[in-house]
């Protein structure tokens, strides 16, 4: 309310982009066996399909449908007025302005955006008391975008030689993710594909989940696949600071000597909702294409 949102269109909102690109999936065989045994342990009641997170095991959406197409929010664009929009295919903000008129406290007024093709643009607000300028960086993407444009602890922006706007020595700090852990679950025949569908979730704040058929060819165990990947993601084997090139390359060489049905079957994921465990974000260059270095701390806190 304080910064003027109607609270009934916000709370419209959510189940107007539900009906627009979110499915309820075709339970996998996978998934149903999931289900069941959440249920058998005690993580009940079960409460069929729904976007709620309530206490219990139930069905989420999806953004794929029954057709395996994958919907994305740029189809909410089809809802729009295409009079009233301009749309800038991959145009990525590099810094915020600041009105810095001495004797004030400095003011926000726009922003300088990268074209496509790499040319710099500004965009800048005028005197309309609608006109905005909305930016959305993300939980990583915002304290960067800030020291980048000069707000944050005075020794990270000294570093990198940022003219600073204004002070701030929490830009960057108390940064929290999910940990993590994970049990694979090989079998002896593939197993369907199928990503999170069915979650747990227990009194206590944690997530059960699982996703299936990641049958790997002869050729793809030779590979890494992204936050899935022994080597590289959250499932690593190799602790962050233990993950020197080094290691990892060792690491590949004795993948390539495990059998091949050690690649088949699927996981179950515990995540915790609320961990308090936090840790920082450092800026690595000024250059806001480049990923920043963050430290999660994960499980730094006995509680976790």
């Amino acid at each position: 309310r304080r910064v003027g949102w109607d609270e009934r269109l916000v709370n419209e909102s959510y189940p107007w982009v539900e009906r627009q690109i979110i499915h309820q999936p075709k339970l996998a065989q996978w998934q149903g066996a999931f289900k069941n045994s959440l249920l058998d342990v005690g993580v009940s009641p079960y409460n069929g399909f729904t976007y709620d997170h309530i206490h219990g095991t139930k069905v989420g959406g999806t953004l794929f449908d029954h057709f395996g197409r994958r919907h994305t929010a740029a189809e909410l664009l089809a809802s729009a007025n295409p009079k009233m929009l301009t749309v800038l295919v991959y145009a990525t903000v590099q810094k915020v302005l600041f009105d810095q008129t001495a004797g004030r406290r400095p003011m926000a007024m726009g922003v300088i955006f990268k074209d496509e093709n790499g040319n710099q643009h500004q965009a800048f607000l005028t005197n309309n008391r609608r006109s905005e300028v909305i930016l959305s960086c993300g939980a990583i993407g915002t304290p960067q975008m800030l020291m980048l444009s000069g707000i944050g602890p005075k020794a990270e922006l000294d570093k990198l030689n940022i003219s600073m706007v204004l002070r701030n020595e929490f830009v960057g700090k108390g940064m929290a993710d999910n940990p993590m852990n994970s049990v694979f679950v090989p079998t002896n025949r593939p197993v369907e594909q199928s990503l999170i569908q069915t979650v747990g979730i227990t009194k206590m704040g944690v997530y059960i989940e699982s996703s299936s058929g990641f049958g790997q060819s002869q050729d793809s165990i030779r590979c890494h696949h992204g936050i899935l990947s022994a080597e590289i993601g959250q499932l690593s084997t190799i602790p962050p600071k233990q993950r020197t090139p080094e290691a990892i390359q060792a690491f590949i060489k004795r993948k390539q000597d495990l059998p091949h049905e050690a690649f088949k079957g699927g996981f179950i994921l515990e995540k915790i909702a609320r961990p308090i465990s936090t840790g920082h974000l450092n800026l690595v260059n000024t250059n806001i294409d480049d990923n920043p270095s963050v430290t999660f701390n994960y499980f730094h806190h006995p509680h976790d």
